[in-house]
C-alpha cells in the first residue's frame, strides 16, 4: 500500500510510503528547517496547489525532487488516500494481494536458498522420475522459464501466455491462467505443495507433482508445436504415467531380489554375449531389456522396450530374447551367445 497525494495534509514526508521508488534512508538537513515529522502539504504551494519546486529543491536531492514533480496532484483540496500500488486501478483485491505476495515470495526464493532443508529431503526421496524431481526443484524455487524470463533473453520470444493474452509468469500459469484453472484444484499451487509435503500422504504429493509436470509439459507442447492435450486428458494421463512408473520400479525390484548375486561369464573370444530379461508389470504389459558385451566384458549396446498385454513368464522371457537378437542384427553383429535367466525357456 502507498499514499496517493491529494492535499498532502495526512501524509508525513519521512514517515509514510508515498513516493514511487522510495525516499533516501537519511533525513537531509534542510536550510528551511522542515521538522522530521513534516507532512507533504509543506511541499505544495497553497495558492496554485502545485508542487513547490523551491522548497523541494532545498529539502531533497535532485533525483528525488524530479520524481516528486512527476506525481500528479488532484487539487481541489481533496484528501490523501491509500491505494494498492500493485494494481493498475489502485484498488485492493484479495486475489491481486495474493499474486503480489507470491510473486515476491518466489522471487526471494529464486535469489536465496530455501531455508527448510526438510522440504528438499522430502522432494528427493519421492518415488517419481528424476526429471520430475528436477522440475519440482525449479518450481519450488520459482525459476521455471516462463514467458517473463525467456522474453528478456531474446527478442524473438514473447512474454504472452500461450493460452491467453496475459503476461506469463510462473505465478500466472500455475495461479490464474484460464486453461490450467480448469485442471488444477487450487490457486495456491506453491503453498499447497509445501503444506502437502508436511502432512499429506506421500503418494498424493507424488501424484500432484506429476500433474504439475504434465501442465508444464503441455504448456511447452502448445508453445513450440501448437499442440496440447485437452483438459479432460491431463489427469487420467498423469495418473496412468505415475501408475506405470511405480509398476516398472516394483518390477525392477522384484526381478533384482529374485536373482541374488549372479556373476557374468565372458563368452569365447570373437563372440558377443547378449543378456536379455523381461519384467512383468503389475498392471498391464511387460518391459524388455537387453545388453550386449564382447569377450573382454566391454559394453557394446543396450536397449529396452515396453509392450502392452498380459504375458506368461516364459513367453515374456522368450520375447525379450527375440528382442535382443533383433537389436544386434540391426547392427550386423554375428557370432552371438544369448543368456537368459529362465530355466523353462532354456
Amino acid at each position: 500500500m502507498r499514499w496517493c497525494i491529494g492535499n498532502g495534509a495526512d501524509v508525513r514526508i519521512w514517515g509514510d510510503r508515498w513516493l514511487p521508488g522510495g525516499l533516501p534512508d537519511f533525513v537531509p538537513l534542510a536550510p528551511r528547517g522542515l521538522p522530521v515529522d513534516s507532512n507533504v502539504r509543506q511541499l505544495i504551494d497553497p495558492v496554485t496547489e502545485r508542487w513547490n519546486w523551491e522548497t523541494i529543491e532545498e529539502c531533497m536531492p535532485a533525483e528525488v525532487g524530479q520524481r516528486i514533480l512527476q506525481i500528479p496532484l488532484r487539487g481541489n483540496g481533496e484528501r490523501d488516500s491509500l491505494i494498492w500500488s500493485a494494481s493498475a486501478s489502485g484498488e485492493y483485491i484479495v486475489k491481486e494481494g495474493y499474486k503480489y505476495w507470491l510473486d515476491n515470495f518466489l522471487r526471494e526464493r529464486a535469489m536465496t536458498p530455501v531455508g527448510d532443508a526438510a522440504i528438499w529431503k522430502y522432494l528427493w526421496s519421492m518415488k517419481i522420475p528424476p526429471k520430475i524431481k528436477h522440475f519440482m526443484w525449479r518450481f519450488m524455487r520459482g525459476i521455471l522459464p516462463a514467458g517473463d524470463k525467456i522474453s528478456t533473453k531474446s527478442t524473438k520470444w514473447s512474454d504472452k501466455c500461450p493460452f491467453c493474452d496475459s503476461r506469463e509468469t510462473q505465478v500466472h500459469f500455475f495461479g490464474d491462467c484460464g486453461w490450467t484453472s480448469r485442471i488444477r484444484t487450487t490457486e495456491d499451487c506453491y503453498r499447497w505443495t509445501v503444506e502437502a509435503m508436511a502432512g499429506r500422504d506421500k503418494e498424493d504429493v507424488e501424484a500432484w507433482c506429476i500433474v504439475l509436470w504434465f501442465l508444464w509439459r503441455e504448456r511447452n507442447a502448445q508453445l513450440f508445436n501448437g499442440k496440447k492435450m485437452t483438459e479432460q486428458e491431463i489427469i487420467p494421463r498423469a495418473q496412468a504415467f505415475l501408475s506405470d512408473y511405480r509398476s516398472q520400479q516394483a518390477g525392477v525390484m522384484i526381478q533384482g531380489e529374485a536373482r541374488g548375486n549372479v556373476k557374468w561369464c565372458a563368452p569365447d573370444p570373437r563372440r558377443i554375449k547378449i543378456n536379455t530379461d523381461a519384467a512383468i508389470l503389475q498392471g498391464d504389459g511387460i518391459v524388455l531389456g537387453m545388453v550386449a558385451r564382447d569377450s573382454q566384458g566391454q559394453f557394446l549396446m543396450a536397449a529396452s522396450m515396453k509392450i502392452p498385454g498380459r504375458w506368461e513368464v516364459e513367453a515374456a522371457e522368450a520375447r525379450a530374447a527375440e528382442f535382443g537378437v533383433q537389436i544386434v542384427q540391426q547392427h550386423h553383429l554375428m557370432n552371438l551367445v544369448i543368456e537368459v535367466d529362465s530355466l523353462g525357456l532354456v
